[in-house]
């Protein structure tokens, strides 16, 4: 622990009371972070939402602020993050080898809706040719005029 807690510029002075083991524990408490014995610690690397519990806990103005919050992200970005996690999916099944059908039967089959299956397939097949293309073309050199010196 006390060569985590230097490569990351916290001081560690030993036992359960040092701020970078108080740290860790809130991590464990808050569910964020696990003992993954004898290896260290499995840490998310992505915070999930608050629960109800968690939300019922802050403060009144808090609790209205997460609601406002939470009701305007729940649509567009709940799609928006399908569609961003699709078209990386469906990039990497090409950059595979996968052609278009297979990437796209796959999608589906990964449980995207079928429209976001089709527009996910035919957007990573435009970007893997174009990055194909530029991949292709040799580098220009531009050379400079002998008299600009």
């Amino acid at each position: 622990m006390a060569e985590a807690a230097a490569r990351i510029g916290v001081g560690f002075q030993g036992g359960r009371h040092s701020p970078f083991s108080r740290a860790l524990g809130r991590l464990v408490q808050f569910d964020l972070a696990r003992d993954d014995a004898p290896s260290g610690m499995a840490v998310r690397r992505k915070v999930p939402p608050l629960n109800r519990r968690q939300v019922s806990r802050l403060p009144e103005v808090l609790q209205d602020a997460h609601q406002r919050w939470t009701d305007g992200q729940a649509g567009a970005s709940r799609l928006e993050g399908q569609r961003r996690r699709s078209r990386q999916l469906a990039l990497s099944l090409l950059e595979l080898g996968e052609d278009i059908e297979a990437t796209e039967r796959q999608l589906l089959r990964w449980g995207y809706h079928p429209a976001l299956c089709y527009e996910s397939s035919q957007w990573a097949l435009m970007r893997h040719r174009q990055a194909l293309a530029a991949a292709s073309q040799p580098a220009l050199i531009a050379e400079m005029p002998k008299d600009a010196a």
